[in-house]
């Protein structure tokens, strides 16, 4: 047999794998906990697929389902905007995310979103992450300011 063959079959393999919808459905759920009387926009993307724009009341949700592509490093950022804020954050990111959920639920706080996971017979409740780029919009003074 040709040496050349037996040293791509494992990469085609994984290749055709990493497409293939053999793996596990992960569900990203986003509430929006900002408080009573704050909506929240949101709209999540990632390089190939745009989820598009939901518009969420005070404790609504929506919730958005893929397959990691282990080759490519599925990331999905949201932006999110509410009276005079806009901001964004790397809602799943498959590196820092697949060992600890398939069903990854948030909820984004004024300070930033927190992940509430009960998956793999764990519990990992992280209420420390920030949102990445903080725009505030003064619509009375015309005023953008941006905090990177």
């Amino acid at each position: 047999m040709d040496p050349h063959i037996l040293f791509l079959t494992p990469f085609l393999l994984l290749a055709n794998l990493s497409d293939a919808e053999l793996f596990i459905d992960t569900n990203v759920n986003i509430t929006n906990d900002l408080g009573s009387g704050i909506d929240l926009n949101v709209d999540c993307m990632n390089d190939e697929v745009d989820r598009g724009e939901y518009f969420l009341q005070y404790q609504q949700s929506f919730q958005f389902s893929f397959h990691a592509n282990i080759l490519y490093q599925t990331r999905y950022r949201c932006t999110m905007f509410w009276p005079n804020e806009c901001h964004w954050f790397d809602i799943y990111v498959f590196k820092r995310d697949n060992p600890l959920c398939f069903d990854c639920k948030w909820m984004v706080r004024a300070n930033g979103p927190c992940m509430f996971n009960t998956t793999k017979n764990n519990s990992k409740n992280t209420c420390d992450c920030p949102f990445k780029v903080n725009l505030a919009l003064s619509l009375d003074e015309n005023l953008l300011s941006m905090e990177v």
